[in-house]
């Protein structure tokens, strides 16, 4: 399972794109919000460079991760109820764990500001650490092989359209969670769409659906 907002994390990100320079950063930042949503930020950064023909600047990566980091030490928080949620779960004897777009070292540092790191580790899985990153099925699969869990029992609690994606290609069940603020009143629909089995907005719904 899945539990930091990949969908929170390019909120932020498309913020920071925004700062240096205010051309066509405001429109890659609604973007940031929906079509990059869920993805590896390496794979963002291909995709706007080959779409406007152009090249990001030496250290771009490097100065946006640190804002990045910035930003996540002020603003970060803990989605809400996740906690007693995962008690509920853990006490039920479910097997948990993490599977994430975001690299090793930023994902460790963001479980550690809201105190879930504890909680997960060393189940906490990358994009990094597989071939290809979402909307491909490569890290749950992984995710599931370093857990032991046939595919067909496991259950992915995502936000974006690319996590639900993901989930369906390697044959998991996936629940879409749309309760975050940053969440758009067209997000329920589209991960229904493209194959979450259920939806929910409060995370204490979990334990009733799997």
């Amino acid at each position: 399972m899945r539990w930091r907002s990949d969908r929170q994390r390019n909120h932020r990100r498309a913020r920071s794109i925004q700062r240096p320079g205010r051309t066509r950063h405001r429109h890659h930042a609604r973007r940031g919000r929906t079509a990059f949503a869920g993805i590896p930020d390496a794979d963002m950064w291909r995709t706007l460079q080959a779409e406007h023909a152009c090249s990001l600047p030496e250290g771009f990566a490097r100065q946006y991760a640190d804002r990045l980091e910035r930003t996540f030490r002020t603003e970060l928080r803990p989605l809400p109820h996740v906690h007693e949620t995962l008690e509920v779960l853990k006490e039920r004897g479910l097997d948990l764990c993490v599977a994430s777009s975001s690299m090793p070292a930023k994902l460790e540092a963001a479980l550690k500001m809201v105190g879930l790191w504890e909680t997960f580790a060393p189940h906490v899985f990358s994009t990094a650490q597989v071939a290809k990153g979402k909307p491909a099925p490569d890290v749950f699969l992984y995710a599931a092989r370093q857990m032991r869990a046939a595919v067909l029992d496991c259950v992915v609690v995502e936000d974006s359209v690319p996590g639900v994606l993901a989930a369906r290609a390697a044959r998991m069940r996936a629940v879409g969670f749309v309760g975050a603020s940053h969440n758009g009143p067209q997000q329920r629909q589209r991960l229904l769409d493209e194959g979450a089995f259920e939806v929910i907005d409060d995370l204490r719904r979990l334990p009733e659906i799997i």
